[in-house]
């Protein structure tokens, strides 16, 4: 599992690019639908979950920062699903 991790980091910006949580969780809002928004969060959830309990504090790290970002996009994706209903 380790090494699943290691490779989704492998592409990391350098620490001075600020990339938005919908980049980091791989989401293009405007090619995608509300269904594949929420497909692909969950499945993100599920594998960081996981991931926030290991012994490897490198690998604990990575996914709160993941961890983090989902809540973001959950957020968003909230507010943006709540706007389209009205």
């Amino acid at each position: 599992m380790k090494k699943l991790f290691r490779a989704l980091f492998k592409t990391k910006q350098p620490e001075s690019v600020e990339r938005s949580p919908e980049e980091i969780c791989g989401i293009v809002p405007s090619a995608m639908s509300d269904t594949e928004i929420s497909e692909r969060l969950a499945k993100l959830y599920k594998r960081y979950n996981k991931a926030i309990t290991s012994l490897d504090a490198d690998l604990r790290a990575e996914a709160k920062v993941m961890l983090d970002a989902i809540a973001d996009c959950r957020y968003n994706h909230g507010k943006r699903v709540a706007q389209e209903e009205e």
